[in-house]
């Protein structure tokens, strides 16, 4: 597993408490990782225009680059190509 750096942060108490209640059973760090993420990738697809999001307009399963930081899961292990794993789930049907 890789080491990545860390920032200490100060977070409303109730805040943090119903971001665990979200997600029980994950740390404070995996819960904040997982929202931060979910955040990034809403505001991402928030920028791309209707015809590059859909993974059926291209037909290509190269996946496309990520940003810095993203290359991995938090568990250290290469990030998945999502888009190629839909396509092919959406073929099964």
């Amino acid at each position: 597993m890789s080491t990545r750096p860390t920032v200490e942060i100060q977070i409303d108490t109730g805040l943090l408490q119903r971001l665990r209640e979200r997600d029980p059973g994950k740390t404070d760090r995996e819960v904040l990782e997982t929202l931060a993420v979910d955040w990034l990738g809403e505001q991402a697809s928030d920028r791309t225009e209707p015809s590059s999001a859909d993974p059926d307009a291209s037909g290509d399963d190269e996946m496309a680059p990520l940003p810095e930081g993203w290359g991995e899961t938090a568990t250290g292990e290469p990030m998945p190509n999502v888009v190629a794993g839909v396509r092919r789930s959406r073929e099964g049907h």
